[in-house]
């Protein structure tokens, strides 16, 4: 599945489309909270230490748009007035921020500095949800290291059903709505699967946070009955950071279920790193990331083969009649087909199966290794061109495979190899007119493949034993992987 995205944007502020950036709003009084037109309004970013200016209008308001997330430190000047300087003010994703100022009498080159404070309630929108931060993400222990686990964090919002063909992709449940129902969007481009929820989920370590808006959010939010969750990676900044890790999963730490005489092995090894920082600064930045998992369990099936009786034609055990429907239907004597009347299809399909290796009803018992291994990597850039002009690139993959012999029927050289992979990239340009005007054009591109085939797929079992009506056959459409090709080594 590929889908293209193409969004521009042309806005009067304080409109948006699917807006993940942040906007700073508020108004500049006096002490006598008159308006205080012309107000120089400086933001920072302390990171990458990008600035933006506007100055307020007549009545004392103003807008800063379209903010990276990230902590900032935001300036107001006035002749006539001390400077107004508020610091760690920390923006998050899609959010709008009110600060208003009131200026006191007196020199420009004095200054009074404060910290911001979270509003208890935000009175700009009605959207209702949550940021789970970046803090939360890196140090919160998680089971596989899918960020989509802590949107339960969130009021209203359960896993999927357990079972369902979404569970294991990270569904949610948000609402009351299906967990199909809900719209994924990262950097600010769709991420959604065909069917079953989002299509790509990035390194955990490259998030820097995501949001979910549960309900009431505006009208810039559409397509999805259910919720809104937006992502947003990280970049780089002046200076250089990075994390490099290694988790460990082995079943000689884990507690044997009670009910089973022993404890099946698994081993799991999720290791990478990310790193971002400054190509040129104040003005161009990146960063890189790189995950890899391999994975390996024991699983175990026991299931029920013709015995010993029934693989040479004798059926006398079964009290319903079985009869010949080369001679009208009428009884095999005593139940017993002869061998003479064995197709040489069905004798070659019967010498497929395996014998039998215990006694009862499932009467054959095997075990065998499950292996699963996975990549992936992102890239991302930013530059400034100017104060009104700036863009970002990201670029993601990822690729994964593994075998499941025992998969399906559960019999040995009858499991399953799957394939997965993802791409994501998304280009963004936002150019500012004015303080009313600005636009911003975002491209994306999104894919996903996947590919499930039986282990025996090589096999021509149909033409070996002259099997008639299957015209497919040899056709198998099968797309190479290198994870689906490795997977097939035993």
């Amino acid at each position: 599945m590929k889908i293209l995205s193409l969004l521009l944007v042309s806005i009067m502020l304080p409109l948006a489309a699917q807006n993940i950036r942040s906007t700073v709003t508020g108004r500049i009084t006096d002490g006598s909270n008159a308006a205080v037109p012309a107000t120089k309004i400086t933001i920072t970013n302390t990171d990458t230490n990008q600035k933006r200016s506007v100055q307020s209008t007549g009545t004392g308001d103003y807008v800063l748009p379209q903010l990276e997330p990230g902590p900032y430190t935001l300036t107001a000047e006035r002749d006539g007035f001390r400077r107004e300087i508020v610091r760690k003010i920390v923006l998050e994703t899609g959010q709008d921020v009110r600060v208003d100022l009131s200026l006191k009498i007196g020199a420009v080159t004095e200054s009074i500095e404060v910290e911001a404070t979270a509003p208890l309630i935000n009175a700009d929108n009605s959207n209702i949800g949550g940021v789970v931060e970046q803090r939360k993400i890196v140090e919160l222990p998680l089971n596989g290291r899918n960020y989509l686990q802590l949107a339960a964090l969130q009021p209203n919002v359960l896993p999927a059903v357990q079972g369902s063909a979404n569970a294991s992709r990270g569904g949610l449940n948000i609402a009351g709505a299906n967990e199909v129902s809900n719209l994924y969007i990262k950097d600010g481009i769709d991420n959604n699967s065909a069917s079953d929820g989002a299509s790509h989920t990035p390194i955990l370590d490259s998030v820097r946070e995501f949001k979910v808006l549960t309900g009431t959010y505006s009208a810039e939010y559409g397509r999805a009955s259910g919720a809104q969750v937006m992502v947003t990676t990280k970049s780089g900044a002046n200076d250089l950071h990075g994390s490099l890790w290694e988790f460990h999963r082995n079943s000689a730490f884990d507690a044997r279920n009670f009910y089973a005489p022993s404890k099946p092995a698994f081993r799991r090894n999720q290791f990478g790193a990310v790193t971002g920082g400054r190509i040129r600064r104040d003005k161009t930045f990146f960063f890189l990331g790189y995950e890899g998992q391999l994975r390996g369990q024991q699983d175990s099936s026991r299931v029920n083969l013709p015995t010993a009786a029934f693989r040479n034609g004798d059926f006398s055990a079964l009290t319903a009649p079985l009869r010949d429907p080369r001679n009208g239907n009428t009884p095999f004597p005593g139940n017993r087909i002869p061998q003479s009347a064995w197709s040489p299809q069905g004798a070659g399909l019967l010498a497929l199966y395996p014998q039998p290796n215990t006694v009862g009803v499932q009467n054959f018992t095997t075990a065998a290794a499950t292996k699963n291994e996975a990549h992936q990597f992102m890239v991302r850039g930013d530059h400034r061109f100017s104060e009104k002009d700036s863009a970002y690139l990201v670029y993601e993959w990822q690729d994964s495979g593994g075998r499941s012999p025992l998969a399906g029927v559960g019999l040995p050289g009858y499991g399953s190899l799957s394939s997965s992979g993802t791409q994501h990239a998304v280009a963004n340009w936002t150019h500012i007119f004015s303080p009313k005007w600005l636009s911003e054009v975002r491209v994306g591109y999104s894919r996903l493949k996947v590919l499930n085939l039986q282990e025996d797929y090589d096999v021509d079992v149909v033409n070996r034993l002259g099997i008639q009506g299957l015209t497919d056959v040899g056709k198998t459409p099968f797309n190479s992987s290198s994870t689906l090709v490795a997977a097939k080594q035993p």
